[in-house]
């Protein structure tokens, strides 16, 4: 089984024009994946990168899971995490 993993700030900062802390999924490159746990999709709300570190936003699950190249995953957290 594969690992999802974070990619290395700098690779980040190519991909994205963001920086670690910062990286937000609205606006992102059409062709890069976005992995939401299908746990996030529990929630009422979630907090998510706004874009730079110093700005974050509150929105409903549904948001992301609507974005372009968005896929919720079952289990990809487990064993990452506290439940």
């Amino acid at each position: 089984m594969r690992k999802a993993s974070f990619a290395p700030a700098q690779v980040t900062r190519e991909l994205t024009g963001m920086l670690i802390g910062g990286v937000t999924p609205f606006g992102l490159r059409e062709e890069l994946p976005l992995y939401i746990d299908s746990r996030v999709m529990d929630q009422e709300q979630v907090i998510v990168g706004g874009g730079s570190r110093a700005l974050k936003v509150q929105v409903a699950p549904a948001a992301l899971a609507a974005l372009p190249g968005a896929r919720v995953v079952t289990g990809l957290t487990i064993g990452n995490g506290p439940d």
